[in-house]
């Protein structure tokens, strides 16, 4: 009896695990721009945050107790975002430096990052670089019943561009979907930082770490390229010999739902010191493209170490780093290309743009400031 009983569970998890794969709407980051020559330290950067009366003032009626009540919570939570970004820009102890812009309405056509940083001119510091911030907040999952700790569900896209004064042109662009949480029923300084300022902190912090992983792979003589031969037909450049992905899902149980659980992994020459290792933190399928010269590299992912061997005319090798099937933890999974390619449906480059499936170019996403 108990035999049959373990036999049933086992083919529920097989089933399971074969079921249709969930497709993000949209990856959770991704490159539009990359064109950094030079190391940038966070305290070079102004951010110009943009937002509109609608976003940062509620419309608040009066409670039979004499307090105020906003028309639904969604307006409220963006009242703090707003708040939030406010706060940040009146703290001289951050090293970004934050200025807000009241815009009377959201822009109805995309224009020129460069366009744009001309028309505030000095409103937003004089720092060397300018990242400029267009946010909104949608996906609102409020808790049922909560006493007195709420527990908010929400995203707060982000799109940002880093300009260049000195160069007149813009180095990197990208887009975030920033799954947030807000954990309280009332404003919270701290609370409102992690969903406003401190989402672009994080984002610009993630791309300096980037430029120091790219650099380190630079040295190694390792170049990230593009995954997929161009085309209608998504195809893999076999030129192409490492390809890891994250294929990490946080839990089985969210099937229409995935946590954005970044993974961290680390390459480099066997044999190099670790301060020659390039680190990589790609959020649920985002992935890598490599090609590597032939030698010996050493992969790490989490304490797991993995020995790659390049020779010539050695095949490509696909990784993904994945939820393991029984108990707790992970596993770094060997694919073939065929099921690489299935989850490329929607997968982007960490390391450079490039068009695929699911990128904006071919979703035909619209974005605040042109490439």
């Amino acid at each position: 009896m108990l035999k049959r009983y373990y036999l049933l569970a086992l083919c529920l998890l097989c089933a399971g695990a074969h079921a249709a794969p969930f497709a993000l709407p949209q990856p959770f980051v991704e490159l539009v721009s990359r064109d950094i020559a030079e190391p940038i330290a966070l305290g070079d950067i102004d951010v110009a945050v943009f937002s509109t009366p609608q976003q940062c003032d509620p419309k608040l009626t009066p409670t039979f107790f004499g307090g105020q009540k906003a028309e639904s919570n969604q307006t409220l939570l963006q009242s703090w975002i707003c708040t939030g970004f406010a706060a940040a820009a009146a703290d001289p102890a951050h090293a970004l430096a934050f200025h807000n812009i009241l815009l009377d309405q959201r822009p109805t056509e995309s224009v020129a990052v460069a366009a744009t940083v001309a028309e505030i001119g000095a409103s937003a510091g004089t720092r060397r670089y300018l990242a400029l911030v267009d946010w909104r907040m949608e996906h609102l999952i409020e808790p049922v019943n909560c006493g007195f700790l709420c527990n908010y569900r929400l995203d707060v896209p982000m799109e940002i561009a880093l300009f260049d004064r000195r160069s007149n042109k813009t180095v990197w662009h990208a887009l975030r979907v920033n799954q947030s949480g807000y954990y309280s029923k009332k404003y919270e300084p701290q609370e409102a930082f992690n969903i406003s300022a401190g989402k672009v902190q994080a984002a610009l912090t993630q791309m300096i770490s980037m430029e120091k992983a790219l650099h380190a792979l630079q040295e190694a003589g390792i170049v990230p390229a593009a995954a997929l031969l161009p085309g209608e037909t998504p195809a893999l450049d076999p030129a192409v010999n490492l390809i890891l992905i994250n294929d990490y899902r946080s839990s089985p149980r969210y099937e229409n739902y995935i946590h954005d659980f970044p993974v961290t992994f680390t390459l480099k020459k066997a044999g190099d010191s670790d301060d020659k290792k390039a680190y990589f933190f790609p959020s649920y399928h985002g992935y890598f493209a490599l090609k590597l010269p032939a030698g010996q590299y050493t992969l790490v992912v989490d304490k797991k170490e993995r020995l790659i061997d390049i020779t010539d005319g050695s095949k490509p090798l696909y990784l993904a780093q994945s939820k393991a099937l029984f108990g707790g933890g992970w596993s770094l999974d060997d694919l073939d290309a065929g099921k690489l390619l299935t989850k490329f449906t929607d997968a982007v480059n960490w390391a450079l743009p490039e068009n695929t499936p699911a990128s904006w170019q071919s979703k035909k996403r619209v974005l605040r400031w042109l490439p």
